[in-house]
């Protein structure tokens, strides 16, 4: 597994994991690839180069940033070294608060979030485009 900048057309080249796949059609394009790459730093994992995931963050203001993370199904046979790299990634990039979230049926996702050391602080409902609810997880350093 390889880690390189990300780019905007990176999420259209995605072939995304199935519990993301939805969300896909609904919103992502080149242009909110524009605007993530915008919001704040951000990186692509790619294996023989294509994208196996793209993670990043959104600034909202100074010691408070949102983490967002697109993945393939081909990122579980490399999770250990991407789970590596977000948490080295997450040593420079990890002062103050960042959050996330993610869809209270996911369970993996759930695991994996807590592994990289986000604590649940609630459930916020009809969150996502598709009126699904997601849990809210902090990282406070």
């Amino acid at each position: 597994m390889e880690v390189r900048e990300f780019h905007p057309y990176d999420l259209e080249d995605l072939q995304f994991q199935p519990m993301q796949a939805g969300y896909k059609e609904e919103t992502i394009s080149t242009q909110q690839g524009m605007a993530l790459k915008e919001a704040g730093d951000s990186f692509t994992a790619t294996v023989n180069g294509i994208p196996i995931g793209c993670i990043g963050l959104v600034n909202h203001w100074k010691g408070r940033r949102y983490v967002w993370a697109y993945l393939s199904d081909e990122a579980g046979k490399h999770m250990v070294s991407l789970t590596r790299a977000i948490k080295r990634w997450l040593k420079y990039h990890g002062e103050g608060r960042i959050e996330t979230a993610v869809d209270c049926r996911f369970e993996e996702a759930i695991r994996w979030v807590e592994m990289l050391g986000f604590e649940r602080e609630g459930k916020m409902r009809h969150w996502s485009p598709t009126g699904d609810d997601f849990w809210l997880y902090a990282r406070i350093r």
